[in-house]
C-alpha cells in the first residue's frame, strides 16, 4: 500500500464536548488541549470514497512520483470516474480490476479463497 486517505465526517471528541457551554471553563480547558478536530469531510457518504480517491491520486505524484495504472474496487465504485477524470487529460489509460476478495455488508464469511493457503487460513 502506497497511500490512504481516511475520511470522517464527525469527530468523538468534539461530539462529547459538544453539550458544554462554550463560555465554560471546563469546555475552554478542553479546548485548549484539544487543537485538532478530526472531521475532515463534509458531504454525503457515498461521496467518501471518491473524495478520497481524488485526494490520493492530486498527491501521488509529488510524494510517490507515479500515476495509478490499475484500480482495485467492489464493482460498485464511483470512484473509478474519478480516478479516469483525474488521468484523461494526460493521456493515461487506468484499467479497473475487479477486488472480489474484499467482504461485502452482510455476507456470513469473508471471501477468502483467493488467499494462499497457510496454517493460518480459514
Amino acid at each position: 500500500m502506497l497511500d490512504v486517505e481516511a475520511l470522517s465526517q464527525a469527530c468523538k471528541q468534539c461530539e462529547l464536548h459538544e453539550h458544554l457551554d462554550k463560555n465554560s471553563e471546563e469546555f475552554q480547558r478542553w479546548r485548549a488541549d484539544y487543537i485538532t478536530c478530526k472531521t475532515n469531510f463534509k458531504g454525503s457518504a457515498p461521496a467518501m470514497e471518491p473524495e478520497g480517491v481524488d485526494r490520493i491520486l492530486k498527491r501521488s505524484v509529488e510524494l510517490h512520483n507515479l500515476r495509478y495504472t490499475e484500480y482495485y474496487g467492489d464493482g460498485e465504485s464511483k470512484s473509478f470516474s474519478k480516478v479516469k477524470l483525474a488521468y484523461l487529460a494526460s493521456g493515461i489509460t487506468v484499467e479497473k480490476k475487479n477486488a472480489s476478495v474484499m467482504c461485502r455488508k452482510g455476507e456470513s464469511r469473508p471471501l477468502h479463497d483467493h488467499c494462499p493457503p497457510s496454517s493460518t487460513s480459514w
